[in-house]
């Protein structure tokens, strides 16, 4: 469709989405894999397309539901 842009990264205030990037649903404890972005130029509205890693479906999210993962620190 020629109204649809893809995106192979997304920049998440200060962390970027590229692919295979793990994140999570805002009140879900699943996790996903990023795939793309997607913006439809017409009616202004973007979604991540991504697959859930413990069941392998592939599922579409707007970005406000997505929390990026903290990284833990590793005991000494």
């Amino acid at each position: 469709m020629k109204d649809i842009i893809v995106f192979e990264e997304y920049l998440m205030g200060e962390h970027t989405l590229e692919l295979d990037s793990e994140f999570k649903l805002r009140g879900s404890s699943k996790k996903y894999k990023f795939i793309r972005a997607a913006k439809n130029i017409r009616l202004r509205v973007e979604w991540i397309d991504c697959m859930d890693m413990e069941t392998g479906e592939f599922r579409s999210f707007y970005p406000d539901k997505i929390v990026i993962p903290r990284k833990r620190r590793k005991k000494k």
